[in-house]
């Protein structure tokens, strides 16, 4: 379980930083590059908050804070993506 959520984690962190330099670059539609950033953000803190929870040590509450500002992040992105082609 835990090997998952580290090639996960790696997964997500590559996939963000080709983004955030195809975005610096100027190469695509920064509206669709900068809400996938911040959802690629939630979904990498999801599975970070998910890692403290499943860990048997006092770290459990950071994971529900991770959790809860992943569902922020995600939910953030997701309207500025609605904002922003309305």
């Amino acid at each position: 379980m835990k090997n998952k959520f580290l090639l996960i984690r790696i997964v997500l962190g590559v996939l963000i930083i080709l983004i955030s330099i195809l975005t610096f670059l100027g190469i695509g539609d920064k509206r669709i590059m900068m809400s996938s950033i911040l959802i690629l953000l939630g979904l990498l803190q999801l599975f970070n908050g998910l890692y403290f929870l499943s860990k048997n040590s006092d770290k459990k509450g950071y994971g529900l804070f991770l959790i809860i500002s992943a569902i922020v992040l995600i939910c953030i992105g997701i309207l500025f993506m609605f904002i922003m082609f309305k």
